[in-house]
Formats: structure tokens, C-alpha cells, sequence
């Protein structure tokens, strides 16, 4: 072991040694701590030792001395030290750093900064990555809340604001670069005899963000999700049977048109191998411009209505049919009747009586969705029914988009849109070590 080695090992006992003995003489004579009291006394040590080898270890970074000015290739000149504060999740540590300046440009150069992975920012890297993800799951001051009580360091909601717009802004530009990736122009698909078995599906829908100066925009949300089944009780039959269920979700949202929205979508797909499925389908309400977009994202994928919005317009139906409250049985009893036709894809029973009863209109929603509402079918071949999955998705965009008193800046709402879904997909981790 060097000199080196053995100078930052003997640093490190002796800090730890140090902290050790402030536990012992804080418990001296107290045999009746309670767990609680004992919990904080270790945490208490744990913050000063973490603290205190993490400054050790700084000071025992090598400092290597820099070649050319990074901006004009000039001669550096060592013009001293100088030091800063860094705040990092284990506590704030002093950095000693040697300063150069180019003799040509008067550029500044900090070696150990660029060795360390220090920004200009008072916060490591580390701790930016844990703001920046907490801030795809709550409002900023409540950011601020969390790193108080749970991990015991003061960060102000407007730092971590700023955190935010910085790394964001790079998430960002990192998801639009894989996107142009993957481009319909770029992406060559293999082969279908090398499709997989993984049955898979995609659905959207849409929600509204308020944007300052502009009022309520449209967001448009879309997931990607495998599709598995378990052994459940059907709510609509009351029988046991192998149900359909998405799991292993990933999310995009934009805020922003169709046209916007459809290569988001595509991406997505493509990463998560939709377009490679042997098996996949899209589900969503009967909005014109889902299907519009599935015919360029899952063209020959099975198109699925929800469920529950068919049965939302089935019951309109019955209302109109029977309107008075002394019919009330009848309307249930009809309804019954044809969300049984409904539920075993029996289309063509309620296109009839509908015409048959004078409701051109109710009819056709049903006629121009009647191959998208072969539920029988689609439940044989073990797909999802309904789009509670992509309903579920916009409503967790919109909790942090759309709190009380929320409004935002397009571009602001736009990068922690990409955060949330990345928060959301469990991808957050993975797609900030892409954008480092």
C-alpha cells in the first residue's frame, strides 16, 4: 500500500475513532435509553462520521495539473488556491482547489472541480439527482419538506427549483436526441419471424395544464405496458377467469398537438419493443385523434375501445330511451339486457334497437366503433378491456401539474414533464447517467 494510501487510512480511523468516542460519552451512565433515543445518538454519529471521511477524502484527491485553456488552447499560469462549499447528501465538505489562469483569454480553470464532477452549482451531483428526482414526485417547497425531516439537510424549495430547470433542460435535450433515433425515416424494424411472444400494448389519452399567458393547453399522455394475466373473479360475469392486466408501465407525455405527440409515442414503442410484438393492441376512449395516431404507431395492432366509456354510452342510451323516473326498472332492465350484448362483442343487438327506436345518433358511436368493441374476442385473446392504465397515468401527470394554484411556463412544464415520466417508468435513474 503507498504512503498515500496509509497517510488517508490512519485520517480515517482517527475521524472514526473520534466519533465513536463522542457517542460513548454522550451514553456514559445511561442504560435506560429508549430505542428512540438510542436511534438518534447513532444518527447523530452517523451524520458527523459520514461528513467527516467524505472531507478526508477530498483533501486526499489528486490534483493533476491541466494541459492547454479548454477555450482558446492558451498557456495556464497556477495562480493559487481557492476554496468553495459543496453540498452533497451526506453533508457539506470544504474543497481546496488549485486555481489556473490562461494567459491569453484570462479564462479560470478548477482541475479538481472537472476531476470531482463539480458544477458551478454549491451541489454535487449526487444530491442534484435526488432533488431533481423528488421533484418529479412533489411540489418544490414539499421537496424541501422531505430533505428536512428524512434526510436531515436544509435545501431550499428554490434551489431545488433551480436544480430542476438545469438537469431537466439536459433530460430533455437527452430524450429528444433518442428520439430523433428512432425516427420512422431512421428505425429499420427486423424481420416478423423474429418477433417475440411478450404480449404488449399502448394507450393514450389527453388532459388539460394551465400555462401562464396562455390559459389551459392540452397534454397528451401515452403508455407502453406488457400485458399479463391473473387468475381473478370478473366483475361483469362473477366468475373465475384468467384477466388481463398491464404491468411494467412506461409513460410519455407532451404538451403539445398530435403531431407532436405521435413521434413521443413512437420512441416510446420502439424502446420498449411494441412494433416487435407478435401480439399487441392499443386501448383507448373514442376520441378521433388516438386512432389516428395508432394507425402510425401500432397499425396492425388490435383497436380496443374501453370498456367503460362503451358502457358510458350505452348508458345514455338507456336514459334516452326511458327519460321518466317511473320507468327507472325498465332502464336498468335495458341496460342489463345490452351491456350483456356489449360485454360478448354483440354489436349489431344494440345497433338494431337503437335504429329500431329512433336513435340514429346514439347508434353511431357503436357502428363506428364496432370492430373496436369485440370484447369477447378481445378477452379470448387475453388483451385488457379497459384503458385504466393510461386514465390512471394522466391523472399522476396531472397531480403534479395541476396542483392548486399551479401555472407554468411552457418550457418549464415541458422539461418536468419529461421528469415525471421518467419518475413514473422507473427510468429516471437510467436516463440521467445517459444525460451526464
Amino acid at each position: 500500500m503507498s504512503a498515500s494510501s496509509d497517510e488517508l487510512r490512519s485520517r480515517l480511523q482517527e475521524r472514526a475513532y473520534e466519533a465513536i468516542e463522542n457517542l460513548l460519552r454522550q451514553k456514559a451512565g445511561r442504560r435506560d435509553l429508549s430505542m428512540s433515543e438510542m436511534e438518534d445518538l447513532v444518527g447523530d454519529l452517523e451524520i458527523e462520521l459520514r461528513q467527516s471521511l467524505l472531507q478526508e477524502m477530498v483533501v486526499d484527491a489528486q490534483q493533476t495539473r491541466p494541459g492547454l485553456c479548454e477555450r482558446c488552447g492558451g498557456k495556464l499560469r497556477y495562480k493559487g488556491k481557492k476554496s468553495r462549499q459543496v453540498v452533497t447528501l451526506r453533508g457539506e465538505v470544504k474543497v481546496e482547489r488549485d486555481y489556473y489562469q490562461c494567459q491569453t483569454c484570462g479564462k479560470g480553470h478548477f482541475p479538481l472541480d472537472k476531476q470531482l464532477g463539480l458544477k458551478t452549482t454549491a451541489y454535487s451531483r449526487f444530491i442534484a439527482e435526488k432533488m431533481v428526482w423528488l421533484s418529479g414526485m412533489l411540489p418544490y417547497e414539499q421537496c424541501a419538506a422531505v430533505f428536512k425531516e428524512i434526510g436531515e439537510r436544509f435545501i431550499p424549495a428554490s434551489s431545488i427549483w433551480r436544480q430542476t430547470q438545469d438537469y431537466g433542460e439536459r433530460l430533455q435535450i437527452c430524450v429528444e436526441q433518442q428520439r430523433q433515433q428512432v425516427s420512422v425515416e431512421r428505425i429499420v424494424l427486423p424481420d416478423s419471424r423474429y418477433d417475440h411472444d411478450q404480449r404488449k400494448a399502448v394507450s393514450m389519452d389527453g388532459g388539460m395544464v394551465n400555462i401562464r399567458g396562455e390559459g389551459w393547453r392540452e397534454l397528451k399522455v401515452g403508455a407502453v405496458f406488457d400485458v399479463e394475466t391473473r387468475l381473478e373473479r370478473n366483475p361483469q360475469t362473477r366468475q373465475l377467469e384468467e384477466m388481463a392486466h398491464g404491468v411494467n408501465l412506461h409513460y410519455t407525455a407532451v404538451l403539445g398537438t398530435k403531431d407532436a405527440f405521435t413521434p413521443a409515442l413512437w420512441a416510446l414503442a420502439v424502446q420498449h419493443e411494441l412494433p416487435t410484438a407478435k401480439e399487441r393492441a392499443v386501448i383507448g376512449d373514442g376520441a378521433a385523434w388516438i386512432w389516428n395516431v395508432a394507425e402510425d404507431v401500432c397499425p396492425d395492432g388490435r383497436q380496443i375501445v374501453d370498456w367503460f366509456h362503451a358502457v358510458q354510452h350505452l348508458a345514455q342510451a338507456a336514459s334516452t330511451l326511458y327519460p321518466d323516473e317511473e320507468d327507472t326498472k325498465k332502464c336498468q332492465q335495458w341496460l342489463r339486457t345490452y351491456k350483456d350484448h356489449l360485454y360478448m362483442g354483440r354489436i349489431h343487438k344494440i345497433i338494431a334497437v337503437l335504429h329500431k327506436r329512433n336513435l340514429p345518433q346514439l347508434a353511431l358511436y357503436f357502428e363506428t366503433h364496432q370492430r373496436r368493441m369485440q370484447y369477447l374476442a378481445f378477452r379470448e385473446e387475453r388483451f385488457p378491456i379497459g384503458s385504466g392504465v393510461i386514465e390512471s397515468g394522466v391523472k399522476q401527470f396531472k397531480q403534479r401539474l395541476t396542483g392548486p394554484g399551479m401555472r407554468w411556463k411552457a418550457d418549464n412544464a415541458n422539461r418536468m414533464l419529461t421528469i415525471r415520466a421518467a419518475v413514473l417508468s422507473n427510468d429516471f435513474h437510467a436516463l440521467w447517467r445517459q444525460a451526464a
